[in-house]
């Protein structure tokens, strides 16, 4: 049992958990439907935490993987995403190229360095999950002017699609890294 495979998913379930007493309490109190769409968000992620810490100290279990995937990769994450949306959050804190930049490098850690299937997949599925994003208003708007709101000046489109593909390979490169492993 060490560290980050046990006692870092368990602590991050329990504020999770906590987190989310607190929203949906707020949730009875005004009644906002982003309020409902981040609690359910946070128990899902909570339940995915406690997942990977379960793995981390009692070893596999398909139950668990299969709660995990679901709570903690699937579902979770666009409820997250969902009550973003409600909050009108302009700029995104999460759709902006420093957002990217740093998850980049925090992707590189768990991959390079954790022991944890579990984690690295959850970073994958996120870092996945924003490049389908990015991809997707590439497309539907043309441009990606709204994840370089926090950069001073004009990002040109040629450069925003080289930092996109960009990502992209740091992605493929740190799937390889999880499969050679």
């Amino acid at each position: 049992m060490n560290f980050i495979n046990t006692i870092l998913p368990f602590s991050s379930s329990v504020v999770s958990f906590v987190f989310a007493a607190l929203i949906f309490r707020r949730y009875l109190a005004r009644r906002g439907p982003h309020l409902l769409l981040w609690g359910i968000g946070m128990v899902f992620y909570g339940i995915g935490g406690f997942c990977e810490a379960y793995y981390g100290a009692k070893g596999w279990n398909d139950l668990v993987f299969r709660l995990w995937y679901l709570f903690g990769g699937v579902t979770g994450i666009y409820f997250l995403d969902a009550a973003e949306a409600f909050f009108h959050l302009t700029p995104s804190p999460f759709r902006s190229v420093i957002f990217q930049a740093l998850f980049v490098v925090v992707s590189l850690f768990v991959v390079s360095s954790s022991g944890s299937l579990f984690a690295s997949g959850l970073v994958l599925i996120l870092y996945l999950t924003l490049i389908l994003i990015a991809v997707g208003e590439l497309r539907m708007v043309g441009n990606l002017d709204s994840w370089y709101q926090m950069v001073a000046g004009k990002v040109t489109l040629k450069a925003q699609q080289s930092i996109l593909t960009a990502f992209i390979i740091v992605f493929f490169i740190e799937t390889l890294l999880l499969i050679r492993s």
